[in-house]
């Protein structure tokens, strides 16, 4: 049987995500950035869950069976839950990251580099963020839009610490930029609720 739409879409998601996760390390290798390193963090998380639901996906195209008489529509659901709680996790460690480097100081090396990495990983993300939407609006897929809002997410971050890295090292304000992290978790823990809320909802 052919890949379905959603399929497809989860399989293009992995794929990127692997590239970006690779490129951000770098970039927070390069730089030491807290903020950059909220952005890789976060991508770290974004693989397990992007893999979790390329198999969610697999698992609810299949027909019903003898223990699933009305088919494995579910797991969709569950597959959004875990990954707001993956996203939330992932907040955490970079929040309390940040404040260890408010409190123990902050260094930066690379900029120039360390923010074109970023800056590219994030305008590649926006583009698939979008493209994941429009497929589970679509289709009416909860996993792919759910992934979609994810690598927007994860797309806003990279525009955030690009920024937040260029004010710290322009001004020579070097807190600005865990600073810049800990606002970002914020936002990305933000998320990571909405997400399961929603999952919760839907299920019985």
């Amino acid at each position: 049987m052919a890949a379905s739409i959603e399929s497809r879409a989860m399989t293009v998601s992995l794929a990127v995500g692997v590239g970006m996760l690779v490129a951000k390390w770098i970039a927070f290798l390069l730089t030491s950035s807290s903020v950059i390193f909220s952005d890789a963090a976060e991508s770290v998380v974004h693989i397990i869950a992007v893999w979790f639901a390329w198999y969610a996906i697999r698992v609810t195209e299949r027909p019903p069976d003898e223990d699933h008489h009305y088919g494995h529509d579910k797991i969709g659901f569950v597959s959004a839950g875990v990954e707001g709680g993956l996203i939330c996790i992932a907040a955490m460690v970079i929040i309390l990251s940040a404040v260890d480097k408010l409190l123990h100081g902050v260094t930066l090396e690379h900029v120039g580099t360390g923010t074109a990495i970023t800056a590219g990983a994030g305008i590649v993300n926006a583009f698939l963020g979008f493209y994941l939407v429009r497929i589970g609006k679509r289709r009416g897929s909860l996993v792919v839009e759910a992934n979609g809002q994810h690598v927007l997410t994860d797309a806003w971050t990279s525009a955030g610490a690009v920024g937040g890295l260029l004010l710290a090292s322009w001004t020579n304000v070097l807190w600005i930029d865990p600073l810049m992290a800990i606002i970002f978790g914020g936002n990305i823990v933000r998320e990571g609720v909405r997400l399961v809320a929603s999952s919760v909802k839907q299920l019985p």
